[in-house]
Formats: C-alpha cells, sequence, structure tokens
C-alpha cells in the first residue's frame, strides 16, 4: 500500500492528514511482544549485536527492529540513528537490491520528519532499482512513484507532485481493483495536492470516492483520514456544519484506534480547533490547541502547527505580542526541521511581516515580505537580489505561497506609497504589481477546472488594484497601457480561452482526432457536472464523483501529452490572451470611445480609450456605494408593482439614480469629445443595467414625463463586451462568419407552450413537466416570427416545428439567430439555465436548450437576437463577469448578440424587435439599429407606454457591425403593428398591461 505521512498543508499548516501505515501497524504488533527483550538488550547490547560484525544482515535485522520500536516511542532522532545505520550497512555490503523494502522504512521516516530533499534521493534509487529488478507493474513501484510525489508536494513543488500522482494512479488501475487501500490512499494523496492548491471542485469528487471506498473497507484508520480530509475541504469552502459534522466522525474513530494521548488523536483536535476559530468561537478553539501542546510536547515534529494556530487566532484577537511570540518559535523551529528555503519557513516570514504591516513597522514588515520571497526561490541568494523583477525568471518551490508572499508586499508597499511621493517608491509598487499578475497567470493555466481557475482569478483582484492604484499616480501613458492588461487580466478569462482554442485547433496543427477527443472531454466534463447538480441521493454523488474523477484524470494526461506533442497548439491556446491598448486603438473608429470599468471595495478605476488616446479616471466611491445606485436604478426599471402603484416614487427613484449614474461614470469620460459610438466593458452589478437610460441632464423638477428626458441613448449608439480582449476576439470571429460559410439568411423560433399532453409525463421528468406547465403562452412570439419572414429570406418555424431537436440540426447553418420564446433561469447553477422551445413529444431532446449545450454549439452565426426574458441577466462572477445565458451562445462562437436585462411584455418586445431589423436590413449597424428602434419606440408612443422599463431592457453585445442579409420587398408592417399596441394599451389600460406581462415573463 502507499504510506502517507502528511504534515502540514502548506496553505495553512494547522490542517493535519495522518495515516499510519498498515504495515507499521503490522510489524508493531508482532515486536510489541519483544518489547522488554529489546529493551534489554539495547541497554546490555554489544556492538556485535548492534551492527553484526559477524552477520550483516543480521545486523540489519536488528537494527530494523530497534528503529521500529524507537519510532512507536515517537522517539524519531533514535529511530533516525537506526535506520541510517541500518541504510549504510546495506549500502556497505552492496545489498540494496535484497532490502528494498526496508531502505523504504528509511525513506518514509524522513517524509515523516519532512526532510524531503533525503527523502527524494532514496526513493528515486528505490524506484529505479525496483524498476530494474521488476518492472514497473507491481505495488512497491507503484507506492515510491506515490511517496516521490510526496516529496514533490512537501517541498511545495506541486506541478511535479502532480505528474507522480496520476503516473502512479495509472498504473494501480492497471493492476489493482479500484477498491483496493493502496488505489484509495493514490487518490487520498490527489485529493489533499488539489485541496491544497485551490482545486476544490476536483478535490471534493476525489474524497467523494475515497471515503466511500474506506468506508467499505475494514480499514478504521484509512477511514478516519478520508473523513478528516473531506472535512478540511468543506472548511476551506465554508461549509462549517458538514465539516464539524466529518471532524467529529473521525475523531471517535481516532480516539477508538489510538487513545486520546496519541500524535493523530492531537492533530484531530487541532483540526477541530481550526474550525471552531473559522467560527468565530476564538475560546472554544484554543482550548484545542492548548490541548494539543500538552499531548505533543516541545519535541514532536508536529508542535509547530499548533504554535501557528494560536498565533493567528492571537493575531486575529489584535494580542500583536503573543501572536510574534508564537510565530517567532515557530520560525526557528521551520528553519531548523524544514531549512531556510522551505514554503513552510517562507509562510512564517509572511505571517510576522503581516503582524509588523497591521503595527505600522513598514520596514520591517518590508524586510520580513523579503525574506518570505526569498525562502520559496531554491536558487537566488539574498546578496543576489536587488531587483524586484528578477522575480518574473525565478522558479518557486511553490508558486501558491508566491502568490500569497506577493500579495502581503503589496500591501506594505500600498501603505508605504500612500505616504510618499518618491516616484521610485510608486515604481517598485507598479513592478511588483506586475510580477503578481503575471504569477497568477502561470498559477491559471496549470489548471484544467474552470471553477479553479475562476477561483484563481477572485484573489488576483487586490494585487491587479494595487498595479492600477500605482499608474494612476505615475499618470504616464506607458503605466495606463500596462494597468490597462491588469484590468483585461480579470474579464472573461475563460470566455477567451474557449475562443482561443477553437483558433489553435485550426492553427496549432492539432489533427481532427484530437481536437474531436478535446470537445467530446469538454463536453462529457459538462454533461457530469449537470449530473452532478441534479443528483437526489447520496449513492448517486458518490458514482458521478467516481466517473468525474476518472474523466479528470483523462483530461489531465491529455493536456500534458498536448503541451509535449503540440507545442503550438498548446502555446496558442494557453498564452497571454489580453489585448493591448495599442490593439484596441487600431480596431476603434475616428468617432468611437471604449469605457472599461474596474472595481475594488473602495473606488472604481474607468480606462477610457480612444483612437489616439487612453486615461485613466478614479471613481472614489465604495463599491457599497456604487451598487445602491444601481440597485436603484434596475428596481426602477425592473420592478412592475412599484411602477404601477408607486408612479411618483418610482420616478423619483429612476431620476435620481441615473442622474447620480451619469455623473460619476459617464460625464468626465465624454466631456468635449466628438464621439457617436461608445462600446462599453462593465464590471460586477454594472453588468445588470443599460447605461442607454443614464441621464444627461436633470429631470425637470415638477412633472413625471419619460417622453422627453434626456437619456443617454438619443446621443450615442451604445455597444456592450465582457471584455475588450473578447471584444477583439468577436470583430476577428464576425469578419469570418461573413465569408460563404454562412448563407446570410434568419432562423427564428417562436416557442409555443399549450397545455401539456398527459403523454408527456412519460417521456420527460417530473421536474421538467412541472416546469413546462408553468411557463404561459407568448402570442406576440408567433407574430414576431411571421413578421420576420416578410423582411428576410430563411426559415421561420412556430408551434411544434420549434423544436430543440430542429434548432440543433438548423442552427450551424445561418447568418441570424432569433429566439422569441421564455428564459428559464437557474441561479444556483447559471449552466442549468435554458430556453423552452416548443414541445414535440419526441425523446430525442428534452426542449429545454441548457446553457451547458449552447456552449458545446459549433455555430457560424454573426447574431443571435434572444427575445426572452432575462436572456442577458446573470450571477457576476469575478474573472469571467456575468454568467448569463445569453453568454453560453459566445462559447459557441457568435461574435453578437441582443439579449434582454429584465422581463419584457412580449407585445413590447415584438414592437422592438421589429424597428431593429427593419434598421439591420437598412444595413444600419448592430448598435444604431437597436438605438433607432428604441428612439422610434420613444415616438411612437405616449405616457406610461413610453416608460424605459418596455423599452431599455434589450442591449447589444459583442461586435456591433452592419450585417450583410437577404432582404425582402418590404411593407410598412411596423405601422399597424404599432397601432396595435396602442389600441392594446388604450383598452385593457395600464395594469391589466402589467399584469399580462407578468404573466408571459
Amino acid at each position: 500500500m502507499v504510506f502517507m505521512f502528511f504534515g502540514k498543508k502548506t496553505k495553512n499548516p494547522t490542517k493535519y492528514y495522518i495515516v499510519i501505515p498498515l504495515f507499521f501497524i503490522v510489524r508493531f504488533v508482532l515486536f510489541i511482544m519483544k518489547y522488554f527483550l529489546y529493551l534489554s538488550l539495547l541497554i546490555l547490547s554489544s556492538p556485535a549485536f548492534l551492527f553484526g560484525q559477524d552477520s550483516p544482515k543480521d545486523a540489519i535485522t536488528n537494527l530494523d527492529s530497534l528503529a521500529v520500536l524507537a519510532y512507536y516511542q515517537e522517539d524519531y532522532a533514535q529511530a533516525t540513528y537506526f535506520w541510517e545505520e541500518m541504510k549504510s550497512t546495506i549500502e556497505q555490503h552492496n545489498l540494496e537490491q535484497d532490502y528494498l523494502g526496508a531502505l523504504q522504512y528509511v525513506a518514509i521516516l524522513y517524509l515523516e520528519t519532512e526532510k524531503y530533499a533525503l527523502a527524494e534521493a532514496l526513493y528515486l534509487k528505490i524506484s529505479k532499482l525496483q524498476q530494474e529488478q521488476k518492472g514497473i507493474d507491481n505495488v512497491f513501484y507503484v507506492e515510491c512513484i506515490a511517496q516521490l510525489g510526496y516529496c514533490y508536494y512537501g517541498m511545495g513543488r506541486y506541478e511535479i507532485a502532480e505528474q507522480y500522482y496520476l503516473k502512479a494512479l495509472k498504473i494501480a488501475r492497471s493492476i489493482l481493483e479500484e477498491t483496493a487501500p493502496t488505489y484509495s490512499s493514490l487518490l487520498n494523496n490527489l485529493g489533499l495536492l488539489y485541496n491544497t492548491t485551490g482545486r476544490y471542485e476536483e478535490a471534493e469528487q476525489i474524497y467523494l470516492e475515497v471515503v466511500e471506498i474506506d468506508r467499505k473497507s475494514n480499514s478504521a484508520h484509512y477511514y478516519a483520514t478520508s473523513l478528516n480530509n473531506l472535512a478540511v475541504l468543506y472548511q476551506e469552502m465554508g461549509y462549517y456544519e458538514a465539516a464539524e459534522k466529518l471532524y467529529l466522525q473521525s475523531q471517535e474513530l481516532r480516539k477508538k484506534i489510538y487513545g486520546v494521548n496519541h500524535v493523530n488523536y492531537a492533530l484531530g483536535l487541532n483540526n477541530i480547533g481550526n474550525l471552531y476559530e473559522a467560527m468565530d468561537q476564538d475560546v472554544v478553539a484554543e482550548g484545542y490547541y492548548e490541548e494539543v501542546r500538552k499531548i505533543l510536547g516541545g519535541n514532536s515534529p508536529h508542535y509547530v502547527y499548533s504554535l501557528n494556530a494560536s498565533a493567528k487566532l492571537y493575531f486575529k484577537q489584535k494580542k500583536y505580542l503573543q501572536a510574534e511570540h508564537f510565530w517567532l518559535k515557530a520560525l526557528k523551529i521551520s528553519q531548523k526541521e524544514l531549512g531556510r528555503k522551505h514554503p513552510a519557513t517562507a509562510q512564517y516570514w509572511d505571517q510576522l511581516a503581516q503582524l509588523y504591516l497591521e503595527q505600522g513597522a513598514l520596514d520591517k514588515a518590508l524586510n520580513y515580505c523579503r525574506n518570505g520571497v526569498l525562502a520559496n526561490i531554491p536558487e537566488l541568494k539574498s546578496v543576489d537580489f536587488v531587483d524586484w523583477k528578477q522575480l518574473d525568471t525565478v522558479t518557486y518551490y511553490s508558486n501558491e505561497r508566491a502568490g500569497i508572499s506577493l500579495s502581503t508586499l503589496l500591501k506594505v508597499f500600498k501603505k508605504t506609497c500612500n505616504k510618499t511621493t518618491k516616484k521610485e517608491k510608486w515604481e517598485e509598487y507598479f513592478s511588483i504589481s506586475n510580477v503578481a499578475m503575471r504569477l497568477n497567470e502561470r498559477i491559471r493555466n496549470d489548471f484544467t477546472s474552470n471553477t479553479n481557475k475562476l477561483r484563481i482569478l477572485e484573489n488576483n483582484v487586490t494585487s491587479l488594484g494595487c498595479g492600477i492604484h500605482a499608474a494612476t499616480f505615475l499618470g504616464s501613458e506607458k503605466y495606463y497601457q500596462e494597468a490597462f492588461a491588469f484590468a483585461e487580466q480579470n474579464k472573461s478569462i475563460l470566455l477567451i480561452e474557449a475562443l482561443k482554442g477553437q483558433q489553435a485547433r485550426a492553427l496549432g496543427d492539432l489533427p481532427d482526432s484530437l481536437a474531436l477527443l478535446e470537445s467530446s472531454l469538454q463536453g462529457q466534463q459538462e454533461k457530469l457536472l449537470k449530473r452532478r447538480m441534479l443528483a437526489k441521493n447520496k449513492a448517486e454523488k458518490i458514482r458521478i464523483a467516481t466517473e468525474s474523477n476518472q474523466l479528470n484524470f483523462k483530461i489531465n494526461r491529455f493536456v500534458a501529452s498536448l503541451e509535449d506533442q503540440y507545442p503550438q497548439y498548446h502555446r496558442l491556446k494557453y498564452n497571454n490572451t489580453t489585448v493591448s491598448v495599442k490593439e484596441v486603438q487600431a480596431l476603434l473608429g475616428p468617432q468611437s470611445l471604449l469605457l472599461e470599468y474596474f472595481t475594488l471595495e473602495d473606488s472604481t478605476y474607468l480606462f477610457t480609450i480612444s483612437k489616439e488616446q487612453i486615461n485613466i479616471i478614479t471613481i472614489p466611491h465604495s463599491k457599497t456605494t456604487l451598487n445602491q445606485y444601481i440597485n436603484g436604478l434596475r428596481l426602477s426599471l425592473s420592478d412592475y408593482d412599484l411602477i404601477d402603484k408607486s408612479q411618483k416614487e418610482a420616478y423619483f427613484l429612476y431620476t435620481k439614480s441615473a442622474e447620480w449614474l451619469y455623473q460619476e461614470l459617464v460625464e468626465k469620460a465624454l466631456k468635449n469629445k466628438a464621439i457617436k459610438d461608445i462600446i462599453i466593458v462593465t464590471d460586477g452589478a454594472l453588468g445588470h443595467i443599460p447605461f442607454e437610460v443614464f441621464l444627461t441632464k436633470p429631470a425637470p423638477p415638477k412633472g413625471m414625463n419619460y417622453k422627453t428626458l434626456d437619456y443617454l441613448v438619443r446621443d450615442y449608439n451604445i455597444s456592450y463586451s465582457y471584455s475588450a480582449s473578447l471584444w477583439k476576439e468577436n470583430l476577428k470571429q464576425s469578419a469570418s462568419s461573413l465569408q460563404p460559410l454562412s448563407n446570410k439568411q434568419v432562423l427564428a423560433f417562436a416557442g409555443s407552450y399549450p397545455k401539456s399532453k398527459h403523454q408527456l409525463f412519460s417521456l420527460r421528468s417530473e421536474s421538467i413537466c412541472n416546469i413546462r406547465g408553468a411557463l404561459e403562452d407568448l402570442p406576440a412570439a408567433a407574430k414576431e416570427v411571421k413578421a420576420l419572414s416578410k423582411i428576410f429570406y430563411g426559415q421561420f418555424l412556430t408551434g411544434v416545428e420549434a423544436s430543440e431537436a430542429n434548432f440543433k440540426k438548423l442552427a450551424p447553418d445561418y447568418s441570424v439567430i432569433h429566439l422569441a420564446m421564455h428564459g428559464v433561469s437557474n441561479e444556483v447553477a447559471p449552466i442549468l439555465s435554458s430556453l423552452a422551445f416548443s414541445e414535440d413529444y419526441k425523446s430525442v431532446e428534452d426542449n429545454f436548450l441548457q446553457a451547458y449545450e449552447i456552449a458545446q454549439l459549433s455555430l457560424t452565426a454573426n447574431l443571435v437576437v434572444l427575445s426572452a426574458c432575462e436572456t442577458g441577466y446573470g450571477k457576476f462572477q469575478q474573472g469571467e463577469g456575468v454568467i448569463s445565458l445569453a453568454r453560453s451562445f459566445m462559447y459557441a462562437g457568435v461574435p453578437s448578440l441582443v439579449v434582454s436585462l429584465w422581463q419584457v411584455n412580449d407585445q413590447a418586445t415584438a414592437i422592438i424587435m421589429r424597428l431593429f431589423y427593419q434598421n439591420l436590413a437598412k444595413g444600419m449597424s448592430k448598435s444604431m439599429a437597436l438605438r433607432t428602434a428604441k428612439l422610434s419606440y420613444l415616438e411612437l408612443f405616449e405616457g406610461m407606454a413610453v416608460h424605459p422599463a418596455l423599452w431599455s431592457a434589450f442591449i447589444q453585445v459583442g461586435d456591433s457591425a452592419a450585417i450583410e442579409l437577404e432582404v425582402r420587398k418590404q411593407r410598412h408592417w411596423w405601422m399597424l403593428a404599432a397601432g396595435l399596441v396602442i389600441f392594446l394599451l388604450i383598452s385593457i389600460g395600464y395594469r391589466k398591461y402589467r399584469s399580462k406581462q407578468h404573466q408571459n415573463a
């Protein structure tokens, strides 16, 4: 089996992962009866007994036995002495081939005492000898490879560790049953690695499988450990209740196995204390930490972790002297036991730096930060470290630890620079931000899971903000350009990578078979994610976890093989994907302006880029203040009850919010500029509102006339993008999609939702039937599509023909796709949000096209119009933006979208859409066509019918260029439609109109 000796977790050294190897337990039972005999012999022994002058094999056996005994007395120094004497005897007599197992005991002890370099050298030797002697398809070789992985894990060299773990798993799977303890242990090691590096999604899937394997086994100590490790993960993820339950369950098992004075029991207590600290139960936590130290004593190699746990608690409580005392002690022990060059040693330097920063001792904090950075770099000596830019070229023991060190360093520099105007200091500040940004990019590219990439991007925000802060002080265009790259680092990264992947397949010499395999693996991953989210019981979740693990192993091996065999493809896909200022300016028209926002907790930065220049405007309002006005505006536009029942209140809320947002977010950027087109890259909650309704002049103090207000849309064509880099990619895609691949025609679908037939329940799940049963019919949708058929050539499907199967069959061939149907959002799992097509009572598809399915399509369309509720609204994720249903179409290769931000009545939608398409047919750009449609709507109606809630919900995202379509001879159909809507509003009254829009949303 694989022997796991887990000390600290580099990210948080107060958590432990200990498994006492089964071979030691067996040997301990065999030797315990001889305990007193060996003790007597130890006291009375002669050198002939200890060192086997007559027989080296006897000496090896005797020394081995004494080492085991010392090990179980936790006398690691004595155990080391005996085993190293044994090792010397083996090597002296060239008996390595005969005693590989005995040598492995020595290597295991090195791991236990965290002497990773010694363990590495010995395991490399043992594994080489075993391979020469018996090949690689054996358990012993697997154990050696896995333990080499743990050596590198302990050193903080996580990428190499993962390679060894995956190699060991690959061999183990071919020679062992997947219920074997060795296989479970290998999975556990890999889960620990993923947990340490923040790859929580993958770690959870692995731990769930491990827990199930160990539960069914007869090994209580393995089961206790797997429960503990899953608890640690859930604590990291903030699932405290689940973590507490697992910790206590694990601790009960450990108590039965080891008793209350054993190191494993103590480490379990430390974990529980750490959980209670996270839950702000500090007094309870400190009680656990004190008990841990009593059990371990000062000589235990695990004592340092309890010191660190207490120090963190005291720091949190602002008891700085006590915290300093414990951290200095921990640093001293770490330097002695692990060495001055080690990620754990670097951690204690960092924590002390944070302590001194909190106390205002900035010079001391800076010195400790520097030492922390150096402790994590194998080759760089202090005397050779003269410039922060050197950090761009070094190799760290742990990239993750380096990121934390740089984050601490940036905090120190921020406080230092805020007290000085010295340009040199600010340039250092900016330089370190640059280093941190590039390091995070390296870390992100190590991951295959999108969830884990987003987690890294979330951690990146502070570092990026520091760089932008420094750039605004330094003031020159050179710094502005680099700061813009910082802002782009956290916008739509996953979507850009997906588009880069599509291009890389074509340009990177990747064979079609491998391109198909890559797409297939991605599709399987998305389907498993859907199944996991819909899983209803524990057994099903465990089955899915096992499948996910197998798939993730395949994906990791596949990515590694691509990097090795197709380096050009790998480089094209994973190299820096952010656009430069110069590239943006080359794409902008002479009367175009790009506005990009970057929001932090205390302020927002606005980048303004025109054809000739770039500027940064600091918006000195906290995120809380900004969100108050954003939420106020959105409420005044989307809450129809408020609009109808409290018209004055709604009007005041709208005008106040719209005026403030224009003045604070836009006015300075537009002042004295001859601009016609604005491209807006939002951040955070800004992606939930249309800038078109911002008011460029204050509303009249009296009256309530929405028709005459000075909306921003009156002056500018406005389009949106999720990032400037994505905007560039969209323009590139749009140019390619205008090639003969597309047919210059329109594909339009109008969903219908009559009462379901009884046979539906035998075809669909209960949840699907319930969702469809709640959908109201959209009579205007069919009219909308019929009207399009009178303008353009193409296919226009309504009723039962507007099915998901027909969409998937036809969609790849059309230039424009128009979908007039319900959108079904899923706030918990956005990838399960869907478009509701008409039910066709066939088993091929369920007629709910989900976001993950859309992303897997391959479309050549230049434009997709989603005439459905809230298709552009969704949850904001740092690093990716607003995760909406519409966004999935960009993953499918569509460069331009028209989407809605809130629920709109289908009659009003029909008018806006008809006007929009009429303008497209005239050759207008997409943004101009939509803007002109909105202005025409304002001209057509009066009173509450021109409320911006009815016309401003739709926005255009991505490339806004005009599109060439085959147009039929047109009639003035829109005038008739407008008359019908006016009649509707007058005859049924605004309240009934509002009620109807609620039904149809």
